[in-house]
């Protein structure tokens, strides 16, 4: 430190280092103050410390003792475990010592056992000695004793034995085979695996197995080709007879696995359950392939096909009465969908059974490769095809004939083909549902939402294209008071233009086979997805399946927008109709005395006409529309007549008595259209009412009550120019107080 002062040479380095020296000192001194504070608590520390430490002398004194304590006990413990070890020698000596012995002791009761037991043919009993005998060590047995050509003489006999044995077994279970035995044939397949022929003895019985269900197999087939198919003698089941032959193959495998495959885990253990459903499989294999063709030559399918190919791309040559009936495919098409519904209940049972003998995930993978892969599974697939391609052509020849066929039943608002129309397309969907095929699911809820979406669409959409008929009815007669000369022009005019009133109809019916088109896909979508929902066995299938019918679902938004328009032409019509009922407006006086009001109060001429008129326009069009639709008919048309008021009102001059009376004019055009539908009407009016409530302002100003701030909940439809336009309506109010408002 005092190198560094002497080493400073400038008064800006002395100063840093005074300041330095002065903080470290002020740092001392806090700390010295700290010191000092604690000295109380390390008087105490000491003098509790000098109170132990005459203790810690006598704690010496036990830790040497303890350490010499631990040392002997040490020393014990390692003798005591070497002659434990010794112990434990001599103890796995002597149990060797005493199998040796009971293995020589067994050896001579299987070499004495095995002869007696094949001479009283007890084959069981032999197998057993033969089996204890396979289990021992013969080297070590040699070893074991002096005598060792006794234990080799053992050996041979018993080797003889085990030959003669064999023998014996392979040729007792084949006689029980030919003879048809099945408790014989039982008895000698447990004695396979005692004798190490677990691999024989499991093919064996395979082929025993397999010979049961392709014998079965060809009864039923021979009984199904020779069940009658006509008319007179036909069996109640013939038109499904090729699906329960295979029902009956399924079964008769499940009820050879459920008899048989407790006694493969008992005596040849779990691990070879699978090795015999593979056999089993490959039977079915060729067993179904026999059945599944036979059906395919039996019910000319591939003719049928061939007949719709040429139907579904016909030729100049192509005749209609080339076209085959689709009505005649609908039990082919029943029967096509039970084969893969009753093979999909064979997998899963198969599936079962090869979770069963594993029990974990390579025994699933397993099973469900040997599945996959099957020809069965291939047969299946192939006969899906063919279901989807008739089933197509059946969708599209029934929808067709529905479509060319359309009648409207009397009374009905609908007509009969979209009742017919989704019968159909959930008739076909179901029946493909049943096949519990995915891809074939899939490939039917296509072809309906192409089916939807073309022909359907096409034949809707072209006669809402031609708009709904104007006709010729004309409302001046109600106008001017002569209502029942009117009437009587109105009936002549309908009669004279049926056609057009044929027209009006055809409309009307196809705008509520719109609406009920679209119910009907909601309906449809929402039950194919409840019934699909079985089907989805993993998260492939269950998107696939939620794809298809998000794109049926698509129809709806395509017909909503069909009904959206045809509602607007339907209106559009109409609308016209309301001008000269509104046009009215002008012809009476909106500047009434006090006494033209109390009769306007008593006996509006206007409302009465309006009211009238509308009801006769809206009953035209009631009768033949759903709720909904005349709903929202109403609802257009109510907007087109405030509009045509509202242009009426803005020519007309008022003062406050005709804004008065105005205003109740709307309250009661507002209560009678308020009936006529369950719709919302009074928002409609939202501007129409703003207006009366400004003519009937008893001076400009007072608009700044109900304006900006003073507004509200109220949300004003009017901007500023146009609420000083409706103002200036008002006769009695000066134009520069209308002007003099800042709004």
């Amino acid at each position: 430190m005092e190198q560094d002062v002497l080493s400073l040479t400038s008064l800006d380095d002395i100063k840093k280092m005074y300041d330095a020296i002065e903080q470290e000192q002020q740092k001392a001194m806090r700390d010295l103050r700290n010191l000092l504070g604690s000295r109380a608590q390390v008087d105490v520390q000491m003098t509790k410390l000098q109170k132990i430490i005459p203790n810690l002398s006598s704690l010496v004194d036990d830790s040497e003792k303890l350490c010499s304590s631990i040392s002997n006990t040490c020393k014990l413990a390692d003798s005591v475990s070497s002659k434990v070890r010794q112990l434990d020698l001599a103890k796995g000596r002597v149990q060797q010592a005493i199998q040796r012995t009971n293995d020589i002791t067994d050896l001579k009761k299987c070499v004495d056992g095995v002869e007696t037991a094949l001479y009283q043919e007890d084959y069981e009993t032999a197998a057993g000695h033969v089996h204890r005998y396979l289990t021992l060590d013969k080297s070590i047995l040699k070893e074991a004793t002096l005598d060792s050509g006794g234990v080799d003489s053992a050996i041979l006999k018993l080797s003889q034995a085990e030959d003669q044995l064999k023998r014996i077994v392979h040729e007792k279970f084949d006689k029980a085979v030919e003879s048809e035995s099945p408790k014989d044939v039982e008895r000698f397949f447990k004695i396979f695996p005692l004798l190490n022929l677990k691999e024989e003895g499991l093919e064996k019985f395979g082929k025993y197995l397999c010979n049961q269900i392709k014998r079965n197999s060809a009864e039923n087939l021979a009984t199904a080709m020779e069940t009658p198919k006509t008319k007179e003698g036909a069996d109640k089941r013939s038109d499904v007879i090729y699906a329960d032959t295979v029902t009956l193959l399924f079964e008769t495998i499940a009820r050879l696995l459920e008899e048989h495959r407790p006694q493969v885990e008992t005596f040849y253990g779990p691990a070879n359950v699978f090795p015999l459903l593979k056999v089993l499989q490959h039977e079915c294999d060729a067993q179904a392939n026999k059945i599944f063709k036979q059906f395919i030559e039996d019910r000319a399918v591939d003719a049928k096909l061939q007949q719709v190919r040429m139907a579904m791309h016909p030729t100049k040559a192509t005749t209609v009465e080339q076209r085959p009936d689709p009505l005649k495919f609908d039990a082919l098409l029943a029967e096509m969908t039970l084969l893969p519904a009753r093979s999909e209940l064979y997998f899963t049972f198969m599936r079962r059974q090869g979770e069963d003998e594993s029990g974990g995930e390579s025994g699933v993978d397993a099973i469900n490769q040997l599945l996959t892969e099957s020809n069965l599974s291939r047969l299946v697939q192939e006969v899906v095809q063919h279901y989807t391609s008739l089933e197509d052509f059946f969708m599209r020849e029934s929808i067709g004939k529905a479509l060319k066929l359309d009648t409207v039943p009397n009374g009905s608002l609908f007509s009969s083909m979209v009742d017919e129309v989704f019968f159909v397309l959930r008739k076909a969907i179901r029946r493909a549902v049943t096949t519990c095929d995915v891809g074939g699911v899939c490939a039917i809820l296509h072809h309906a939402g192409s089916l939807l979406s073309t022909d359907f669409y096409e034949i809707i959409e072209g006669k809402l294209r031609t708009g709904f008929p104007s006709g010729s009815i004309d409302f001046s007669g109600v106008l001017q008071g002569h209502i029942s000369s009117t009437v009587q022009t109105v009936q002549s005019s309908f009669q004279s233009s049926s056609d057009a009133a044929a027209a009006r109809a055809a409309f009307l019916v196809t705008l509520n086979n719109t609406s009920a088109a679209i119910d009907n896909i909601k309906k449809l979508v929402q039950d194919v997805e409840s019934e699909c929902s079985k089907l989805s066995r993993d998260m492939r299938s269950g998107t696939k399946i939620q794809t298809c019918l998000d794109e049926l679902s698509q129809c709806t938004k395509v017909f909503q927008q069909l009904l959206e328009d045809g509602r607007g032409r339907l209106a559009a019509s109409l609308s016209p109709r309301m001008k000269p009922l509104v046009d009215e407006f002008a012809s009476f006086s909106h500047q009434p005395t006090e006494d033209e009001f109390t009769m306007y109060e008593a006996h509006d001429e206007f409302v009465e006409q309006l009211v009238h008129g509308l009801e006769s326009l809206f009953h035209s069009v009631k009768p033949n529309l759903t709720g909904d639709n005349f709903g929202n008919a109403v609802s257009l048309m109510v907007t087109e007549l405030t509009h045509q008021l509202e242009r009426a009102v803005k020519k007309s001059a008022f003062n406050q008595l005709g804004g008065l009376h105005f205003d109740k004019q709307l309250r009661a055009l507002v209560a009678y259209l308020s009936t006529v539908t369950q719709w919302t009407i009074r928002d409609k009016f939202s501007k129409l009412t703003q207006i009366a409530t400004i003519l009937n302002f008893e001076r400009p100003a007072e608009i700044e009550d109900y304006w900006g701030r003073n507004a509200g909940p109220v949300t004003w439809l009017l901007s500023p120019p146009e609420v000083k336009d409706i103002m200036a309506l008002r006769k009695d109010f000066r134009t520069d107080d209308i002007n003099r408002l800042k709004l």
